[in-house]
Protein backbone atom coordinates (compact mmCIF):
# COMPACT_ATOMS: atom_id res chain seq x y z
CA UNK A 1 0.00 0.00 0.00
CA UNK A 2 0.89 3.76 -0.75
CA UNK A 3 -0.02 6.75 0.29
CA UNK A 4 -0.21 9.82 -0.72
CA UNK A 5 -2.08 13.04 0.60
CA UNK A 6 -4.83 12.94 -2.64
CA UNK A 7 -4.64 9.08 -3.50
CA UNK A 8 -3.61 5.98 -1.96
CA UNK A 9 -2.25 2.24 -4.28
CA UNK A 10 -3.04 -0.96 -2.95
CA UNK A 11 -0.79 -3.67 -4.39
CA UNK A 12 -1.68 -7.41 -4.27
CA UNK A 13 1.23 -9.06 -1.87
CA UNK A 14 1.32 -11.90 -4.10
CA UNK A 15 2.63 -10.15 -7.26
CA UNK A 16 2.58 -6.32 -6.63
CA UNK A 17 0.07 -6.27 -9.25
CA UNK A 18 -2.21 -2.86 -8.39
CA UNK A 19 -5.70 -3.24 -7.60
CA UNK A 20 -8.73 -1.39 -8.73
CA UNK A 21 -11.18 0.21 -6.25
CA UNK A 22 -14.12 1.62 -5.94
CA UNK A 23 -13.73 5.33 -3.95
CA UNK A 24 -16.30 5.28 -1.25
CA UNK A 25 -16.64 8.30 0.43
CA UNK A 26 -17.67 8.00 3.93
CA UNK A 27 -19.71 11.10 5.59
CA UNK A 28 -19.69 9.54 9.10
CA UNK A 29 -17.06 10.76 12.05
CA UNK A 30 -15.97 8.54 14.67
CA UNK A 31 -17.89 9.38 16.96
CA UNK A 32 -20.82 8.16 14.62
CA UNK A 33 -19.41 5.01 14.49
CA UNK A 34 -18.50 4.56 17.57
CA UNK A 35 -21.80 4.85 19.14
CA UNK A 36 -23.63 1.92 17.32
CA UNK A 37 -26.61 3.21 15.84
CA UNK A 38 -27.34 4.96 19.17
CA UNK A 39 -28.39 8.91 19.38
CA UNK A 40 -25.80 9.41 21.98
CA UNK A 41 -23.29 7.52 24.14
CA UNK A 42 -25.37 7.76 27.11
CA UNK A 43 -28.35 5.68 25.43
CA UNK A 44 -25.57 2.83 24.25
CA UNK A 45 -24.10 2.83 27.78
CA UNK A 46 -27.32 2.05 29.17
CA UNK A 47 -28.08 -0.21 26.89
CA UNK A 48 -24.70 -2.36 27.50
CA UNK A 49 -25.16 -2.52 31.25
CA UNK A 50 -26.62 -6.27 30.74
CA UNK A 51 -23.30 -6.91 28.68
CA UNK A 52 -20.93 -5.35 30.97
CA UNK A 53 -22.62 -7.28 34.06
CA UNK A 54 -22.56 -10.28 32.43
CA UNK A 55 -19.04 -9.62 32.13
CA UNK A 56 -18.03 -8.33 34.84
CA UNK A 57 -19.24 -11.57 36.73
CA UNK A 58 -17.30 -14.29 34.33
CA UNK A 59 -14.20 -12.25 35.23
CA UNK A 60 -14.75 -12.19 38.72
CA UNK A 61 -15.56 -15.98 38.64
CA UNK A 62 -13.06 -16.72 36.91
CA UNK A 63 -10.31 -14.55 38.92
CA UNK A 64 -8.23 -16.32 41.91
CA UNK A 65 -7.79 -12.82 43.78
CA UNK A 66 -11.11 -11.78 44.37
CA UNK A 67 -11.78 -14.50 47.53
CA UNK A 68 -8.50 -13.36 49.15
CA UNK A 69 -9.07 -9.70 48.23
CA UNK A 70 -12.94 -10.23 49.26
CA UNK A 71 -11.87 -12.12 52.80
CA UNK A 72 -9.10 -8.98 53.67
CA UNK A 73 -12.17 -6.87 53.13
CA UNK A 74 -14.27 -8.99 55.61
CA UNK A 75 -11.42 -8.71 58.20
CA UNK A 76 -10.71 -4.86 58.05
CA UNK A 77 -10.53 -2.22 60.54
CA UNK A 78 -11.61 -0.03 58.33
CA UNK A 79 -12.77 -0.26 55.24
CA UNK A 80 -12.12 2.85 52.65
CA UNK A 81 -13.45 2.77 48.91
CA UNK A 82 -11.89 5.69 47.54
CA UNK A 83 -12.51 7.19 44.37
CA UNK A 84 -13.28 10.24 41.87
CA UNK A 85 -15.53 11.86 39.80
CA UNK A 86 -17.80 8.74 38.26
CA UNK A 87 -15.39 6.70 40.10
CA UNK A 88 -16.31 8.22 43.17
CA UNK A 89 -20.36 7.11 42.16
CA UNK A 90 -19.27 3.72 42.00
CA UNK A 91 -17.63 3.99 45.58
CA UNK A 92 -21.09 5.47 46.57
CA UNK A 93 -22.86 2.09 44.96
CA UNK A 94 -20.20 -0.05 46.53
CA UNK A 95 -20.47 1.37 50.38
CA UNK A 96 -24.29 0.82 50.00
CA UNK A 97 -23.68 -3.08 48.71
CA UNK A 98 -21.19 -3.44 51.70
CA UNK A 99 -23.69 -2.39 54.36
CA UNK A 100 -26.96 -4.18 52.65
CA UNK A 101 -25.61 -7.39 51.72
CA UNK A 102 -22.24 -8.26 54.03
CA UNK A 103 -23.50 -5.86 57.02
CA UNK A 104 -19.70 -4.15 56.69
CA UNK A 105 -19.31 -0.67 56.86
CA UNK A 106 -17.87 1.06 53.93
CA UNK A 107 -16.17 4.64 53.95
CA UNK A 108 -16.81 6.30 50.34
CA UNK A 109 -14.39 9.18 50.19
CA UNK A 110 -13.48 11.01 47.28
CA UNK A 111 -9.50 10.75 46.67
CA UNK A 112 -8.37 14.41 46.91
CA UNK A 113 -10.01 14.03 50.59
CA UNK A 114 -9.12 10.88 51.67
CA UNK A 115 -5.80 12.18 53.07
CA UNK A 116 -6.90 15.17 55.11
CA UNK A 117 -10.22 13.45 56.44
CA UNK A 118 -8.19 10.03 57.30
CA UNK A 119 -5.08 10.08 56.55
CA UNK A 120 -4.65 10.51 60.82
CA UNK A 121 -6.51 7.39 61.72
CA UNK A 122 -4.90 5.44 58.75
CA UNK A 123 -3.39 1.81 60.00
CA UNK A 124 -2.39 -1.78 59.99
CA UNK A 125 -5.25 -3.59 59.71
CA UNK A 126 -6.84 -0.72 57.29
CA UNK A 127 -8.00 -1.26 53.70
CA UNK A 128 -8.66 0.51 50.92
CA UNK A 129 -9.78 -0.05 47.41
CA UNK A 130 -8.66 2.55 45.31
CA UNK A 131 -11.56 2.92 41.92
CA UNK A 132 -10.42 4.51 38.81
CA UNK A 133 -11.49 3.86 35.67
CA UNK A 134 -7.92 4.54 33.87
CA UNK A 135 -5.68 4.01 36.84
CA UNK A 136 -4.14 6.51 36.26
CA UNK A 137 -6.03 9.35 37.81
CA UNK A 138 -3.55 11.61 39.34
CA UNK A 139 -6.01 11.68 42.97
CA UNK A 140 -5.99 8.02 42.94
CA UNK A 141 -2.32 7.68 42.77
CA UNK A 142 -1.56 10.34 45.26
CA UNK A 143 -4.13 9.04 48.07
CA UNK A 144 -2.68 5.32 47.43
CA UNK A 145 0.66 6.53 48.06
CA UNK A 146 -0.67 8.15 51.38
CA UNK A 147 -2.10 5.06 52.75
CA UNK A 148 0.63 2.47 51.96
CA UNK A 149 3.09 4.89 53.55
CA UNK A 150 0.99 5.33 56.67
CA UNK A 151 -0.37 2.07 56.85
CA UNK A 152 2.01 0.00 55.48
CA UNK A 153 -0.47 -1.31 53.04
CA UNK A 154 1.01 -4.10 51.11
CA UNK A 155 1.04 -4.13 47.36
CA UNK A 156 -2.52 -4.69 45.44
CA UNK A 157 -3.45 -7.94 45.47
Amino acid sequence: MVLWADQIEIHRISDGSLVNREVELVTSNIETVQKSGFDHFMLKEIYEQPLAARQLINIIEETPQVLPFVERMAEARHLFLVGCGSSYHATLVGAYYSACLAGRLAIPIQAPQFTSQYGSVLGPGDVAVFVSQSGETKDILTAEEVARRKAQLPCQL
